[in-house]
């Protein structure tokens, strides 16, 4: 109803059904580009943009598949009969039954549809007869239509311009302004039906002056945006992802914690603060420097949630110099609890205290003679006795360490010998499901060292029991 014309019907009826998600996308990009740090919109905001999405919202939600191994329902107990209508099941014959799920959010749909259809009657009912060609055949939205096509003319091809010419903010903004401008033009020979629009240039000039205090406004930082870093007294957690600067090729290479303590929190802000510091670097000059992810999520005590990432450049040099970059994560390396952590063996602790098993631990040596892997394996007792001679040596600091500082050692190379371990399944909820670690076995772990000596025979290795520790292993 809201036009009057049959081929724009199609067109408006699409972008209409993809405009959130297409407007999402497009400030997701245009933030990206212009405010350093920022990761992205919340949780909350990819919801709604998913149900003003019909097609998107409707794919995720709405299920249906046949179970064709269920006893005949005569034979079904009533407790079985209560699963079926819990899971959402429906018979469809003696044997079988269909799983049916998202129906509730086909009737959210369903109703906006009834409530639609009520609205295009009543404005079908005043809409007038000689607009019935218009491309906008209702008034009150040719400017939304005017300046919504502008809007979005300047964001996707102002970026798309960006990308290829380059140039940084500045081309970006000219971009967007320029094509902001030609959009609005666009859209009024539209309404107009006619190329002769160029005399409403005070709504061309209205345009660019919006853009213009938007360009403000982030070039600015006029929200304070890029500089806010919070205090961790307002702090509940924190939700740390990436610092893979040293690696070892286990576990714990990638970082990915839920911090709650207060020391922790404070790492994290101190690392934050160096991100920020670092916005107008030139990082041509960082030579000496490498870079490293980092993502954070804080949970504040007033309530709400923000949100950065980065790349953060640490300066070896600088590992020992409280406050920097390298000075913070060498802190968090060192922090062996933290780690613990990190690398799941406190969750597989946790596991194993509520009566998972530990299946094995596999001990994976790299032979030098044919450059490849060998591995043995241990079982029980053996793999508890594995299992607590690292953590002696990981709490004492001889195993899963990490410097900042030893550049010559950031790997562990493909010739590392590795430890993994793996628990049974374990029941959690209705599910059950089951934990791995692997973690690198360095020379400076000699508690794990010597109960594996001892427990050579187990191992059954062709070569016997002799880790090697090249060069390229950190020590």
């Amino acid at each position: 109803m809201f036009t009057g014309n049959i081929l724009a019907l199609p067109v408006f009826y699409g972008i209409v059904n993809a405009l959130a998600m297409g407007i999402y996308g497009l400030l997701d990009l245009v933030f990206h580009g212009f405010y350093y740090g920022f990761a992205g919109f919340s949780d909350g905001v990819q919801a709604v943009v998913k149900w003003l999405t019909p097609v998107v919202r409707l794919n995720e939600a709405v299920t249906a598949y046949n179970v064709n191994s269920a006893p005949g329902f005569s034979q079904l107990a009533p407790e079985d009969l209560a699963y079926v209508a819990r899971v959402g099941g429906v018979w469809v014959s003696d044997n079988r039954y269909m799983v049916v799920r998202g129906l509730g959010t086909v009737g959210v749909y369903a109703v906006v549809a009834v409530v639609l259809a009520v609205c295009a009657f009543l404005l079908y009912r005043v809409r007038r007869l000689e607009s019935a060609g218009d491309v906008v055949a209702v008034n009150p939205m040719k400017p939304v239509f005017q300046y919504g096509v502008a809007l979005c003319v300047g964001m996707a091809f102002g970026m798309a311009t960006a990308m290829v010419a380059g140039g940084g903010e500045i081309m970006l903004m000219a971009a967007m302004l320029v094509w902001g401008v030609l959009g609005y033009f666009a859209a009024r020979m539209l309404l107009d039906k006619s190329f002769k629009v160029f005399h409403r240039w005070k709504g061309a000039l209205a345009v660019a002056a919006v853009f213009v205090a938007l360009f403000c406004v982030v070039g600015y930082d006029l929200t304070g945006f890029e500089t806010r870093v919070p205090d961790p007294a307002g702090v509940d957690s924190v939700y740390a992802r990436g610092i893979n600067a040293v690696c070892l090729g286990d576990d714990g290479d990638y970082v990915s914690l839920d911090a709650t303590d207060p020391g922790a929190i404070e790492l994290f802000a101190t690392l934050h603060r160096a991100a920020v510091e670092q916005r107008d670097w030139d990082w041509y000059d960082q030579e000496e420097c490498v870079t490293t992810n980092l993502s954070l999520e804080y949970r504040l005590k007033g309530g709400g949630t923000l949100s950065r990432r980065y790349a953060l450049w640490l300066d070896p040099d600088e590992a020992d110099q409280a406050g920097t970059a390298a000075w913070a994560v060498q802190r968090l390396y060192d922090n062996r609890d933290l780690y613990w952590q990190e690398y799941g063996f406190a969750e597989l602790e946790e596991a194993l205290a509520n009566g998972a098993r530990l299946d094995r631990v596999e001990v994976s040596c790299y032979k030098e003679a044919d450059g490849a892997y060998e591995s043995g394996y241990l079982y029980s007792a053996d793999a508890r006795t594995v299992l607590a001679a690292v953590k002696e040596d990981f709490l004492a600091g001889r195993i899963g360490v990490r410097r900042v500082d030893d550049q010559e050692h950031w790997h562990g190379g493909p010739e590392a010998d590795f430890l993994h371990f793996f628990s049974g399944e374990v029941p959690v909820g209705d599910a059950y499901t089951s934990y791995a670690v692997k973690i690198t076995l360095q020379d400076t772990a000699s508690s794990t060292l010597a109960a594996l000596d001892a427990l050579s025979d187990e191992l059954e290795l062709s070569g016997g029991w002799a880790a090697d520790f090249p060069d390229t292993q950190m020590g």
